[in-house]
């Protein structure tokens, strides 16, 4: 009888032990060590885009692209070996969570106005995002740099 109270009491062990470690793993996977999941700033975007090969030359903030409360930082795009007749240049907005960056994307209607010349493209992560005026039309210039430099920020 002993042998058998001690053998239930073993597994009865082993399974506080087992359901321990399920809980454990399960909600060390749904944390990422209390910091905020795909929040990232101004300078970490930028430094991203430079290490891409990218030069970017600051120019201020504009307080007529605003959007949900967000002034962008406006950068003039440049690169060592590809120099545009008109100047690229990049709006990087930086909201406090995604949340907000994806409420701003419904503020977005009738803020820019391009010219035929112009072309626009938008990329997300996280809580950035990012306007990219290619004034000559030619996006190929700099979208490689930006992708490649929020994907990499995102890893």
């Amino acid at each position: 009888m002993k042998h058998l109270r001690e053998k239930g009491e073993y597994e009865m062990q082993l399974r506080m032990l087992v359901a321990i470690f399920v809980l454990l793993t399960v909600m060390t996977g749904c944390t990422n060590g209390g910091k905020a999941a795909n929040t990232f700033t101004l300078e970490q975007v930028a430094d991203a885009i430079r290490a891409e090969g990218a030069e970017l030359s600051p120019r201020g903030t504009d307080d007529a692209a605003l959007l949900n409360h967000v002034k962008p930082s406006v950068y003039v795009l440049g690169h060592p070996t590809i120099k545009p007749v008109y100047p690229h240049s990049i709006y990087i907005y930086v909201f406090d969570s995604e949340q907000e960056m994806q409420k701003a994307k419904t503020d977005m209607s009738g803020k820019f106005t391009i010219s035929l010349l112009t072309n626009l493209k938008k990329y997300e992560q996280g809580n950035v995002m990012i306007m990219y005026f290619a004034t000559d039309g030619n996006m190929k210039e700099f979208n490689q740099e930006i992708q490649s430099a929020l994907q990499k920020l995102a890893v």
